[in-house]
């Protein structure tokens, strides 16, 4: 190993190995950074550029006593489009720009990656590993200019899973309300879901794109629209208004779970456009006032039967 400055931190990388150029040759690319030993601090955040690739490796061998235990590495994409490769065996780490197939990609040295498909841009890429090693790979790959965070997390039991693979329901009750709704997390027993936070924002475009990611929706709002402690109702599901909605406005909505242990996970998110129709909102005003006149006439009829009978057998 040898020692190497990053900003203001001392970091260890790998020393050059001349048998390396040829087995790995993307090692050296001019897009490629040096590698980085992310055992001590297991939370990177970081910029990088498009199709640049930064490498790091994990290791801990005391944790491969118990061989039944897992690790977590999960990457957000904070912003643009970001993916993470996994390998548990040196020499080479994944390499992303050398891919089989177009359609479902398969990387050439990755064990382990993310689902590279259209259709999953924007969600975060968590990858659950058993520790059968004691160092691992890591190489994150950006296809446009993007933010990320990469975590490590060696304890998978307090990370929360959130219900129904994270789809959220809405419905617009009110003309300025819209009602939220989701499955609760889930957590192992020995902790518990704290708390749901909830992220609001309308989009200025007709079409708004959804943040999926803890970090995204922390970097592009500007504050938690509110904090829910939930109890789920009859239906096995958590609820919660938001109001002063404007008509005919895309928003878009998100809820992150967060457990005791200060793991948070972000559901998948929703776009929402408001539009209440004034029809059927004149229609629930007009059942209202038949049946409170339905419901004076009848009390009339009572009252003028009873005077008549009461007058005709006296």
């Amino acid at each position: 190993m040898s020692l190497y400055f990053v900003g203001d931190h001392l970091v260890e990388a790998f020393d050059i190995d001349a048998d390396l150029r040829v087995t790995c040759p993307h090692h050296y690319y001019a897009q490629v950074s040096s590698p980085v030993n992310i055992t001590a601090q297991p939370y990177i955040y970081k910029e990088i550029i498009a199709n640049h690739s930064d490498l790091y490796y994990f290791e801990d061998s005391k944790l491969i006593a118990n061989v039944a235990r897992k690790i977590l590495i999960k990457l957000e994409p904070c912003s643009g489009i970001v993916y993470v490769l996994v390998r548990r065996t040196y020499p080479c780490w994944p390499n992303p720009y050398r891919c089989e197939s177009k359609k479902t990609p398969s990387c050439e040295w990755a064990h382990y990656q993310s689902d590279m498909s259209p259709s999953r841009t924007g969600n975060q890429t968590l990858i659950e590993v058993p520790l059968s090693s004691t160092r691992w790979y890591i190489t994150v790959f950006a296809q446009s200019d993007a933010t990320y965070s990469l975590s490590i997390i060696n304890n998978p039991s307090a990370y929360p899973r959130v219900g129904s693979d994270g789809v959220l329901r809405w419905a617009q009750i009110l003309e300025d309300t819209i009602t939220l709704s989701w499955s609760p997390a889930s957590v192992s027993t020995q902790y518990q879901i704290t708390r749901y936070i909830i992220y609001n924002s309308i989009s200025l475009d007709d079409v708004a794109v959804t943040p999926h990611t803890v970090c995204g929706l922390r970097d592009h709002s500007d504050f938690a629209y509110k904090i829910v402690h939930c109890q789920p109702d009859a239906t096995m599901e958590c609820s919660t208004n938001i109001s002063h909605i404007l008509q005919n406005q895309t928003y878009a909505m998100n809820v992150v779970a967060e457990s005791s242990s200060g793991l948070m996970a972000a559901y998948s998110g929703v776009v929402a456009r408001s539009k209440w129709d004034k029809t059927d909102s004149q229609v629930y005003d007009d059942v209202a006032m038949i049946s409170c006149i339905t419901g004076a006439t009848l009390l009339s009829l009572i009252i003028g039967t009873h005077y008549f009978l009461t007058y005709k057998y006296l």
